[in-house]
């Protein structure tokens, strides 16, 4: 291709569409004088439009240019010919607002949105093993979903300058969508779900009323799945929505755990459901612990274990003394005696990666980490972590009992790379004759 980007034979429809929209971004006139030929054509679906609509989602307009916009956008020919790209324009408009927006104008991309909603394709499903929420992104009935979650917010972080009638308008809005039945409906749900946690901050009710109850409803089905697939995406678990979604969390396992076909999916409600049971539960270990493993395959299993560990890694000590008179230690010895199911090698080698995690408990941990069989380290990090931590100094006979443990299959291995180091730290510490022994002989192998 040339410097100017024309292929050989000269400039083709690309370079035409492009050159519009640099022309229409430098001279607003000339561009919506563009618009009304093709208005006057009834040239609706016509490419050009997409050329105008970049220069417009660029632009920042005074209000009699938005106006005249707004006039195009409004037009039910247009928002059926490209509905996404207006509901983009309106969003990409709004996110860009303050406190100086007009009442008018919002008034006006209102009414374009709402009746946007009625002329979007409706059929669209996301195929098998992929995501509502990520099919609804970039279709119009998730983009205008984005467009009344951002006009809540800019209502709520200016109530002086936008009237509360606003607010009547957007919860219609979102209503509308809670009550689609059609795969639109469930893109659109998704989104919202995704934002659980600011509607249930700025409209509690509304949420309690409309998109809770959606957790439990239907389980199993495509609505269902939309909408925890919209949460566990982008969702927060905040203490309100954890109280709100207990029981839809508890009913949740058999059909998030077995039946969806998401390895993304999968790991998401296994992350929040360990969020949910470590700092929401009431009874974690007699309710929550069977309620996951009854349903849980081996992967699941897994990223339990991976999942208590990010969790330890992020708590203080205070925290993990909590979690652990609270329900830790009580899971973790269930667990060596096989209730509510046996631990398998895998599932062990990361709880071994809890340790390095542990503060002012590690000795503690330890002493229920030895109960668990040895397990190779392959692809772990547990003695690169111990290494690079401070327990050798602080604990030096734990960690000693640890590694003469698990160096029933030491070997020069990537898994046991700095062991030498920091057994040689551990032998400079005043340690028993036996560990000091057994920690020769392991040095020996590696």
């Amino acid at each position: 291709m040339p410097p100017g980007g024309e292929s050989p034979i000269g400039p083709d429809r690309h370079d035409l569409l492009a050159n519009v929209t640099r022309a229409a971004e430098d001279e607003f006139r000339w561009g919506a004088d563009l618009a009304q030929a093709l208005a006057d054509g009834q040239h609706w679906d016509a490419d050009i439009w997409f050329a105008l609509f970049r220069a417009w989602r660029k632009a920042k307009f005074a209000n009699e240019q938005l106006e005249a916009v707004f006039g195009y956008l409004g037009e039910k020919a247009l928002s059926t010919a490209h509905p996404a790209r207006v509901a983009d324009l309106l969003l990409a408009w709004l996110d860009e607002a303050d406190a100086t927006i007009s009442g008018d104008l919002l008034s006006r991309a209102n009414e374009i949105a709402s009746g946007l909603w009625g002329v979007i394709d409706r059929d669209s499903t996301p195929e098998p093993g992929n995501s509502w929420h990520s099919l609804a992104i970039g279709m119009p009935a998730g983009i205008l979903a984005r467009y009344w979650l951002t006009q809540r917010s800019l209502v709520r972080e200016h109530p002086d300058a936008l009237p509360s009638t606003f607010l009547v308008e957007v919860r219609a809005a979102l209503s509308t969508i809670v009550r689609d039945a059609t795969p639109a409906g469930r893109q659109g749900r998704a989104v919202l779900a995704g934002q659980l946690a600011f509607l249930v901050d700025v409209e509690e009710q509304w949420t309690r009323n409309h998109l809770i109850p959606r957790f439990s409803q239907d389980t199993g089905s495509d609505d269902y799945h939309a909408v925890w697939d919209g949460f566990l995406t982008t969702g927060r678990i905040t203490p309100p929505v954890g109280s709100l979604l207990t029981d839809a969390f508890l009913q949740a396992p058999p059909h998030l755990l077995v039946r969806t076909c998401s390895r993304r999916m999968l790991d998401g409600f296994v992350n929040r459901y360990a969020v949910m049971l470590a700092h929401f539960a009431d009874d974690p270990v007699e309710t929550w612990v069977p309620g996951f493993f009854r349903h849980a395959s081996e992967s699941a299993c897994r990223r339990f274990a991976v999942e208590i560990c990010t969790l330890l890694q992020h708590s203080d000590d205070t925290q993990q003394r909590e979690a652990w008179e609270r329900w830790l230690d009580r899971y973790w010895k269930h667990r060596l005696e096989g209730v509510p199911k046996p631990l398998e090698e895998a599932e062990t080698r990361l709880m071994f990666a809890w340790l390095p995690a542990f503060q002012s408990l590690f000795a503690a941990a330890v002493d229920l980490a030895l109960r668990m069989p040895s397990v190779p380290l392959s692809g772990s990090q547990t003695i690169y972590d111990l290494w690079r931590g401070s327990h050798g100094h602080d604990s030096p006979e734990a960690v000693a009992r640890l590694l003469i443990h698990l160096g029933e299959h030491a070997s020069p291995e990537p898994a046991w790379h700095r062991a030498a180091e920091l057994v040689n730290v551990l032998l400079g510490a005043d340690l028993p004759d036996d560990l000091r022994t057994r920690l020769l002989e392991l040095l020996a192998r590696l």
